[in-house]
């Protein structure tokens, strides 16, 4: 059986939690460890990626209309 650990809370020199900084620091490892094994695009917010993509094929469909408009009317 595991036996009791009691945690004491101290800080660092500057005021910080030490057991607040390693947890902090553990799990700032996990996340780049799994961002580095599921690739990037897990941790991206496809919908604004896409909604930005859309935004983006509109003005350029916009602008080729507009120079076609142009070059028939002159």
């Amino acid at each position: 059986m595991a036996k009791f650990k009691p945690v004491y809370e101290h800080q660092d020199g500057r005021g910080c939690s030490v057991r607040y900084s390693q947890q902090r620091d553990k799990r700032r490892r996990a996340r780049m460890l799994a961002e580095k094994l599921m690739g990037k695009n897990y941790f991206t917010n496809m919908q604004a990626v896409m909604m930005e993509a859309a935004i983006q094929m509109q003005k350029k469909k916009e602008t080729q209309w507009q120079n076609t408009k142009q070059k028939t009317s002159d």
